[in-house]
């Protein structure tokens, strides 16, 4: 048993430290994530620091993420979440999470009314509310109708598009809309993010990037 400690353990924390790595790279942060300014709670004129990011060598694609607290009603199930907005079309190109999709489809440019979410919300409906390690809404399927009340007062019924399964816990307990769709919940145009994430081309290392984005004054 010792012996089998000695080996086992090291060769598996060896094999999870990467692979925890590469999923928060995925899903989470990008190769480099750049963050509001100091005191700042949003990156304002969003489509001109975008234009900017991209054009920096060494960057492939950036990205903006923006997220409003809401309800989620289904049947019975009530669900406290963040919504998150994507450009679907950007996201692609910085995360591999619309190739993680188990049904249904992944969101197109400028969809409204439609949905994405996380296996974790989704739910099994074999599994009762009171035996559930996550909260879920029971069961949802793709093309069933769920109500979200964002905390701005806005409620609105979407189609859920599609259902995605990572195999990270975060990703899989979020929901997703589009740019357009949250500009619906705001009530105009979304020149703001939260933050941005980028991916970096083959070859150039990530400090390389962050060097760049702060030499052109981009928090980062």
């Amino acid at each position: 048993m010792c012996f089998t400690n000695m080996i086992f353990l090291p060769s598996l924390f060896a094999g999870i430290g990467p692979t925890i790595k590469t999923q928060i790279v995925d899903y989470e942060v990008g190769n480099v994530l750049v963050s509001p300014q100091s005191g700042e709670q949003y990156i304002t004129d969003l489509d001109a620091t975008l234009d900017l990011i991209n054009s920096m060598p060494g960057v492939e694609r950036a990205t903006p993420h923006y997220a409003k607290g809401a309800t989620l009603k289904y049947r019975q199930r009530i669900l406290g979440s963040s919504i998150r907005a994507i450009r679907p079309t950007d996201e692609k190109s910085v995360s591999p999470i619309y190739e993680k999709m188990i049904a249904g489809s992944y969101l197109g440019k400028g969809d409204t009314g439609e949905i994405i979410i996380g296996k974790i919300i989704a739910g099994d409906p074999t599994i009762p509310a009171e035996e559930e390690f996550y909260s879920s809404l029971g069961g949802v399927r793709v093309g069933d109708s769920i109500t979200v009340e964002f905390g701005n007062g806005y409620t609105k019924d979407y189609r859920v598009k599609g259902i995605f399964s990572t195999g990270w816990t975060s990703s899989d307990n979020s929901a997703l809309i589009t740019w357009s769709d949250m500009e619906l919940v705001e009530g105009g145009s979304l020149d703001k993010a939260e933050y941005i994430t980028l991916k970096t081309k083959p070859g150039y290392s990530e400090k390389f990037v962050k060097d760049e984005l702060v030499s052109y004054g981009v928090s980062s």
